[in-house]
């Protein structure tokens, strides 16, 4: 694919289409950096204890601290997938595995003509008749819990690790910009919590425990129509205030900043701000749940898909208990289990107290002994029998073995009956 630093303009506003090419999943730019991006999988935090979880956060934290001064990074969060662009050729796992990623524009932009498909307006733009926004992160939390840009939705963060020296430099400034704050007429309480803060990381760098980043994000909000538009934004900027930071909707770079986000660019750095690694390890989502491989598919808490079988090779045992309050669904769940199971060429009984299954039986074309159950029925050699048979592929028995199986049974069942 060659972009060939191709321009546009739209209402007077122009954007040069940032890629000269695509060859083997390496993007070059017009500006000659040579980049790819990777699909990050993940690991499922959601099946870990506590103390897995923080360990594998400080793992995380470990590799954020080990890349390189000299490459650039960008993390993506879309549609709840986990993607890495970078121009480090020496990078293999960050926060888990790296898959290549063999067509890089398609899964941002989609199939699209850079000539008619961007239309670049005061403080949003319309791309493959999609309406997006950039929020860019105009001031970070001073705390956060695991995952947490997760909830959020969508976005794009840069990054760029700053050699310790320099990170030095610029937190002690910081530093002491705070510490003169401190000393006004009027006590600033902020100024002094600033200043202690900063007194804390510059130790924390200095000792080498901390490493820190350039760093400048945006949120991409985006919906079919300018209306969606509007009140997604303002929805975000709200949940946003309630967690304390600030979001800044971009208008007057609003189509050098989105250059600035496809991938394979260089960034810019324009919104500059300092985090820590420790700091990053705890907003990154890890979009990955999981049960089984294969099974029935159900949506986790968070709407992601997973898979149950029963009879996966790894489950403990094949006992399972459905409760749940009327109406939750038990019923649906175990004909959810009965009807993979059947596809799967299993063979299937059901002791159905209240024939609450009779229809599930006849839709998978299966057998009614009767109209309901009687437990009594055991006693019964002709209904043992058959309740034998049919769960054997037909033909199992030879009708000599068939009347075996009877004497048998009538044997066993008037010992049991009779003592």
């Amino acid at each position: 694919m060659e972009g060939q630093g191709s321009e546009f303009d739209e209402w007077g506003i122009s954007m040069i289409f940032p890629i000269l090419e695509i060859s083997e999943g390496e993007i070059t730019s017009i500006k000659g950096d040579v980049s790819s991006l990777f699909e990050i999988e993940t690991p499922d935090l959601s099946q870990r204890s506590d103390a897995e979880r923080a360990s594998l956060l400080f793992s995380f934290q470990s590799e954020l601290r080990n890349l390189s001064i000299d490459e650039f990074y960008k993390i993506y969060y879309l549609n709840d997938k986990l993607y890495l662009n970078t121009t480090d050729k020496n990078v293999d796992h960050l926060g888990g595995k790296l898959h290549i990623v063999s067509d890089p524009l398609i899964f941002f932009l989609g199939k699209l003509n850079i000539f008619e498909d961007i239309e670049i307006f005061d403080d949003y733009l319309i791309v493959n008749q999609k309406y997006l926004r950039l929020l860019s992160l105009k001031e970070m939390p001073r705390s956060i819990d695991p995952l947490f840009f997760e909830s959020f939705g969508d976005f794009v963060i840069h990054l760029k690790k700053i050699d310790p020296l320099e990170a030095k430099k610029k937190l002690d400034r910081k530093r002491k910009l705070h510490f003169s704050l401190t000393l006004e007429m009027l006590r600033n309480i902020e100024s002094e919590k600033a200043f202690k803060e900063s007194e804390e990381l510059l130790e924390l760098v200095m000792t080498g425990e901390e490493i820190v980043f350039n760093f400048e994000g945006w949120f991409i909000v985006s919906a079919d129509t300018k209306l969606g538009l509007d009140e997604k934004t303002k929805e975000l900027k709200q949940r946003a205030n309630l967690h304390d930071f600030d979001l800044l909707t971009e208008v007057r770079a609003l189509g050098l900043f989105y250059s600035s986000i496809i991938p394979g660019v260089r960034p810019l750095f324009k919104r500059i701000q300092l985090v820590t690694s420790s700091f990053l390890s705890g907003l990154m989502p890890f979009p990955r749940e999981s049960l089984m491989s294969c099974g029935i598919a159900l949506h986790s808490p968070k709407g992601r898909k997973v898979h149950f079988n029963l009879f996966d090779e790894a489950a403990i045992n094949f006992n399972l208990l459905i409760t749940g309050t009327s109406g939750q669904g038990k019923s649906m769940m175990a004909n959810k289990i009965i009807k993979d199971e059947v596809g799967r060429g299993r063979k299937v009984v059901i002791l159905d107290l209240g024939n609450s299954f009779k229809k599930t039986v006849a839709y998978l074309d299966g057998r009614n002994f009767s109209r309901s159950f009687n437990p009594l029925q055991f006693r019964d050699h002709f209904y043992l029998k058959n309740f034998i048979l049919s769960v054997v592929d037909d033909g199992f028995f030879s009708r000599s073995d068939e009347g075996k199986l009877f004497e048998i049974i009538k044997e066993l069942g008037d010992k049991e009956f009779s003592s």
